[in-house]
């Protein structure tokens, strides 16, 4: 991580600093959320976690934060669910940033410290996250980190469609058929998951933002 970040507001550079959430963040961590999920112009985007479900991540997990000059910025949560579909999987449960910070790499810097802290230090076989389609800065987020796919297209979260993405430990898939979507397309893109393509890379040109799917 990049030891400053700027604030986009006031343009101060603040230094910063990456560190494991306890039980004492919790409201803090409530309030950060509130604010940065209350600048979305879409609320289907980021579905809100409780007081309560912070807890039991940390209980079960852990959560990571950046600090800006020591004020909570963003954070993101990894915990253990026992999927079946996905056993020994981690779930990458949620990220956010406030609107202040982003754009400086947050985002990716706390996705790729939860995916080493999920394979290094517990052991996981797989990091499980889900992202709206409509999401896009996310899922750029994402697949800008080598080994996520997009690997399916489900109604999660009171029938919010989501992108499943996976990020499997020591992957090394072979594929051999290519197709490309524009990022709109999602009834084209669900047909294409549904028949065993995943999502292998978002890339865009001046114009649009396409999907590369393979398999």
């Amino acid at each position: 991580m990049k030891p400053y970040v700027k604030n986009n507001l006031t343009q101060e550079v603040c230094r910063a600093e990456v560190r494991r959430l306890c039980e004492s963040d919790a409201d803090a961590l409530v309030r950060v959320q509130e604010r940065a999920a209350g600048t979305l112009r879409d609320a289907s985007l980021y579905v809100m976690s409780e007081r309560e479900d912070f807890l039991r991540i940390m209980k079960n997990g852990e959560i990571s934060a950046l600090f800006a000059n020591g004020e909570l910025c963003g954070a993101a949560g990894l915990r253990f669910p026992g999927d079946e579909e996905y056993p020994e999987s981690a779930a990458l449960d949620f990220i956010f940033v406030l609107p202040e910070y982003r754009k400086n790499g947050i985002g990716r810097e706390l996705i790729r410290i939860s995916v080493r802290r999920a394979f290094e230090r517990f052991g996981a076989g797989c990091v499980v996250a889900t992202v709206s389609p409509k999401n896009i800065p996310s899922l750029l987020s994402f697949m800008s980190i080598n080994g996520f796919r997009i690997s399916a297209l489900r109604q999660k979260y009171g029938c919010k469609l989501r992108y499943i993405l996976t990020c499997e430990k020591n992957s090394k898939k072979l594929y051999t058929v290519y197709e490309r979507f524009e990022i709109s397309d999602i009834y084209g893109i669900s047909k294409m998951l549904a028949a065993g393509y995943e999502g292998i890379a978002v890339f865009r040109d001046e114009r649009k933002i396409y999907i590369w799917l393979a398999k």
